[in-house]
């Protein structure tokens, strides 16, 4: 079987983050959770570690979302996972949509994916205008770097 891990960046989700761990535990137990708490000023750490259910690395101060998930993808492979995904703390993620992210991934069909809030009937989430210009602008780039449409690049849902 292979060794799967989902990294979680979280930054002051203490409202949010049993229910995340929970879930994700809950939908498949195999896989193995890494938290990676951004110097949250809130109990996120506490809440995370009091579940059971996750490894926890406190960053002594906040690096942003980059520096959080960077630090989740070189830990899964100085421990020798064999896949590892991105899943946000705030819990807008559908769990059950975590094996449909990584199938092209096991199977050889793609190196990374990343899940589109802005696909499949559309969803709850509605950005701000500032942030819709700007995940265009990385869409364009994107385009042009790897002349493939992706809809959602800045997504913090990716395997």
């Amino acid at each position: 079987m292979k060794k799967i891990l989902a990294i979680i960046p979280a930054y002051n989700e203490a409202h949010n983050i049993v229910d995340v761990i929970d879930s994700l535990h809950m939908f498949h137990d195999q896989w193995d959770i890494l938290v990676i708490n951004d110097a949250s000023s809130d109990m996120t750490s506490e809440l995370a570690r009091q579940t059971n259910r996750a490894r926890i690395i406190d960053l002594p101060f906040n690096l942003g979302v980059g520096g959080a998930v960077q630090t989740g993808f070189r830990y899964a492979k100085r421990e020798g996972y064999d896949y590892a995904f991105q899943f946000d703390g705030d819990g807008q993620h559908r769990v059950d949509e975590v094996e449909n992210l990584l199938d092209p991934v096991i199977c050889d069909l793609a190196d990374v994916t990343i899940g589109s809030r802005f696909c499949g009937g559309g969803g709850e989430y509605k950005a701000s205008w500032s942030r819709r210009f700007g995940i265009k602008i990385f869409e364009w780039i994107a385009l042009l770097l790897t002349q493939r449409r992706t809809t959602d690049c800045t997504s913090g849902f990716r395997a």
